[in-house]
């Protein structure tokens, strides 16, 4: 046990006599040992000047009456902070002073894209929609220390937007249409934790203006964030903010096809990857009070490994213009990162749960590879999620954000299974930005 001077103080003090430390009453104390002494060295002080006052005083009992009465005072206020709750720091310096900071933290888990369609939507219809996260199925967010006390926010790209009119079938194309059964499989995914999605994507148009109608209706009656898309270019450039942990989030979603039109029988935007549009985005942010600022990124080349050049420069602008994490997303593999200026930047998580995992053929002039130690063949990686957690800190001193702690797994019609170390070591070779 260490001691600190206050400790030593009040256990030379009359008063261990009736608090014992077999009690544990002094293992906890909350007093400010600053304030401790502060009192004790100005009580010195007190006591010489008033000895020089009255030195040449008769009455000597009035030095006496002034010691007691700040003796009794100053014990009495050590008394109160320690056992009474009383605030030193407040009754000293007014109830508007804080001294020390409060550490809040929260743990943000991130993703990449969901396509609820198709063949992972047919498999799931015919389980009544509560599939791939049921039962003893391996959930690979359980990695995450968060994820099981439900303390997680999660972020990921929402691909197929819900539709009356689903394309649930095993060969169904590149249109992404998928059945409103499938808000089970999100819910699953969220668990007890809080869930935000991107709506923009290459597929958001895909079910028309009614289907990202429904998407946005079917999302927040559920209490799931969303952000990116709408019916009109007002609700796509209108950012999500949450606030969890004393932190408040701002999540806002780009799309290098994004724009706006009649889709179906009504209007849709979904925000285009505008770099005024995003810094803009990013001044109204602060403008808000935002603690973190977050903007998922769909860009770049499909079935590759390294960003363009274009994508790494347009990257450090917005961190320039404020952007405290960059999330991207679309080349279906997993991408690189790098801490830019102090702030992590994704260039791309590949699929998170998509059909894409039959791993591709490779033909090595056309796509990015990696060596898969369990199938013994190269492979390009589309059934390979890549996963990352950040430690977000809000203290004194301001935002401070952890570096990234990867997780990986291998998904085979929709279920996820745990990754060999052979294989994930080589995925990992691959997030180095070159």
């Amino acid at each position: 046990m260490s001691l600190h001077l206050g400790d030593l103080i009040i256990m030379s003090s009359p008063m261990m006599n009736r608090f014992p430390l077999n009690r544990g009453i002094f293992l906890h104390f909350k007093v400010e040992y600053f304030f401790e002494i502060g009192l004790f060295f100005g009580g010195i002080l007190l006591y010489w000047r008033s000895f020089t006052l009255v030195r040449n005083m008769v009455r000597k009992q009035v030095l006496v009456i002034l010691m007691v009465v700040f003796f009794l005072g100053g014990a009495g206020l050590l008394f109160a902070s320690s056992f009474g709750g009383l605030n030193v720091e407040s009754f000293i310096m007014g109830s508007g002073a804080v001294v020390s900071a409060q550490k809040e933290e929260v743990q943000l888990v991130v993703g990449g894209d969901i396509m609820l369609s198709r063949n992972i939507g047919w498999l799931a219809k015919q389980e009544g929609y509560d599939r791939t996260f049921s039962g003893q199925n391996f959930n690979p967010l359980s990695q995450f220390s968060c994820y099981a006390s439900g303390d997680c926010l999660l972020y990921f790209n929402l691909e197929s937007m819900f539709s009356a009119k689903d394309n649930d079938q095993p060969k169904g194309g590149f249109t992404f249409r998928a059945n409103t059964g499938n808000i089970q499989t999100l819910l699953d995914l969220q668990g007890n934790n809080e869930l935000v999605l991107s709506l923009a994507n290459n597929h958001t148009n895909n079910a028309g203006g009614d289907g990202v109608e429904l998407t946005r209706h079917r999302l927040s009656a559920h209490e799931i964030g969303h952000f990116g898309a709408g019916n009109t270019t007002g609700e796509a450039e209108t950012f999500y903010s949450t606030r969890k942990g004393g932190i408040k989030f701002c999540f806002q979603a780009f799309s290098y096809d994004g724009t706006h039109g009649i889709y179906g029988k009504k209007s849709l935007a979904w925000n285009p990857l505008s770099l005024p549009l995003m810094t803009g985005t990013l001044h109204a942010m602060e403008q808000d009070l935002c603690d973190v600022k977050v903007l998922g990124l769909h860009w770049g080349a499909e079935y590759r490994f390294q960003p363009a050049k274009w994508q790494v420069l347009l990257a450090h602008q917005l961190v320039d213009a404020g952007a405290d994490i960059l999330l991207g997303g679309h080349s279906h593999v997993p991408g690189p990162y790098e801490i830019y200026n102090g702030k992590p930047i994704f260039y791309s998580f590949g699929n998170f749960l998509f059909d894409q995992d039959w791993g591709m053929k490779t033909s090595v002039g056309e796509f990015d590879f990696n060596y898969d130690y369990e199938l013994k063949k190269n492979r390009v990686p589309t059934y390979i999620p890549l996963l990352a957690s950040l430690q977000i800190e809000k203290n004194g001193t301001g935002i401070q954000i952890s570096s990234p702690l990867f997780k990986m797994a291998r998904l085979h019609k929709g279920i996820f299974s745990p990754l060999d170390d052979e294989t994930f070591s080589g995925m990992m070779e691959h997030l180095v930005l070159k």
